[in-house]
């Protein structure tokens, strides 16, 4: 099958969007599909077994369109896909223009099966953010394109309740990120101190200052243990966080910056606990990931992880500083024997159904439904 992927980046590795089109695009190769990655930049570039196609952004002086990653010659390329028998078409995010070309191309002249997926942007604490410009992008282009899609993709339930109360009633797949399971090394966890670690961007979203209220109410009788809160920063938050701190007399919080490759990777494996204390997500890849890696997780009902609980690998808390502090305590006066079970039942979890090959095979059969070469598999939802 010849499957057009259509994203406005894949150069950042701290966006989940972007290790997700990758990570897709490289498992689809590998089920020998023809995969072709259309995004902004300069150059064209190989992928592990597909191409990225790079197109210039176009008005780049203008505040307004360059937020919106208007490019002409991504928009002009997209329009030449059926004509080069393109199978399917599938767009990632929304809000920018990348995906408004996807969708126009998809319906101009030989109708291709459209996929969109919405990576979380149509939670409410998302529409919150720049709510004026999506209220009007939402009504000039947003709509219509997705009403255009032969299906939408949700990676949790609770995706699929946002993309219906936004008044979209087409199909919906629910189908997880996948995660990459590393192998493990030898267990060094608690060499120096126990850690508890949280990765992911610095942005108000994420719930951090939570996590220093949390941390503050139980640091005192944990005086071997330090928080380490590693991602990028966005808009100066990591200064707003680093005066709580300072205001609050919260003590051992470490702030590492941006984290990538070998680096996460040994940050996250050797942790105790991983806590993703955030306000909102659709999916949340970083509790994943500290499950692929053996490491227990805590997280806010914000984000789609009961299955913690379910599963014996880690706590589903409310998202006030209380509750935090709470399973804070409770999990870190576990045994080390305790808490290694526990991540062990993680990573069997993962390995059985977010793997990127399960992962994988799932979009695959989803793309042969929209072909008309399959039934429609069970995880899309019609109602």
């Amino acid at each position: 099958m010849k499957i057009c992927q259509v994203v406005t980046t894949v150069d950042n590795p701290a966006s989940g969007v972007d290790v997700c089109v990758r990570n897709l695009s490289a498992e689809l190769a590998q089920l020998s599909h023809d995969v072709v990655v259309h995004t902004l930049g300069e150059r064209g570039e190989q992928g592990e077994g597909y191409m990225i196609q790079r197109h210039p952004i176009s008005c780049g002086k203008l505040p307004g369109l360059r937020s919106v990653a208007c490019s002409r010659n991504l928009r002009d390329s997209l329009r030449k896909l059926a004509s080069k028998g393109i199978d399917l078409i599938h767009a990632h995010a929304i809000w920018q223009m990348s995906n408004i070309y996807a969708a126009r191309a998809a319906t101009s002249g030989r109708r291709i099966p459209l996929v969109v997926s919405i990576h979380g942007m149509l939670s409410s604490t998302g529409l919150n953010y720049s709510k004026r410009s999506k209220r009007l992008f939402w009504m000039l282009y947003q709509k219509r394109a997705l009403e255009s899609a032969s299906c939408l993709h949700a990676t949790s339930e609770q995706e699929y309740r946002e993309i219906r109360k936004a008044g979209l009633g087409i199909p919906v797949a629910v189908i997880p990120n996948g995660v990459e399971l590393y192998p493990l090394a030898g267990d060094t966890r608690g060499a120096e101190r126990n850690r508890v670690v949280s990765v992911g961007r610095i942005h108000p979203k994420k719930g951090l200052d939570r996590l220093v209220d949390a941390w503050r109410l139980v640091q005192s009788d944990f005086p071997d243990w330090e928080l380490v809160i590693a991602g990028p920063d966005e808009n100066g938050f990591r200064l707003q966080l680093e005066a709580q701190v300072e205001r609050v007399g919260a003590a051992r919080i470490i702030f590492l910056g941006p984290v990538f490759g070998e680096e996460k990777v040994d940050l996250m494996s050797t942790a105790e606990l991983f806590v993703l204390p955030t306000r909102s997500d659709n999916f949340a890849l970083t509790v994943a990931e500290s499950l692929a890696m053996g490491t227990p997780a805590i997280s806010t009902t914000a984000a789609p992880w009961e299955g913690l609980e379910k599963r014996g690998c880690g706590w589903w808390v409310e998202q006030d500083a209380d509750s935090i502090a709470l399973v804070l305590r409770e999990a870190m006066s576990l045994s080390p024997e305790d808490r290694k079970r526990m991540g062990e039942r993680g990573r069997v979890w993962m390995d059985a159904s977010y793997s990127w090959r399960s992962v994988g095979e799932k979009y695959e059969a989803l793309y042969r439904w929209l072909k008309g070469q399959d039934s429609q598999p069970d995880f899309v939802v019609t109602g």
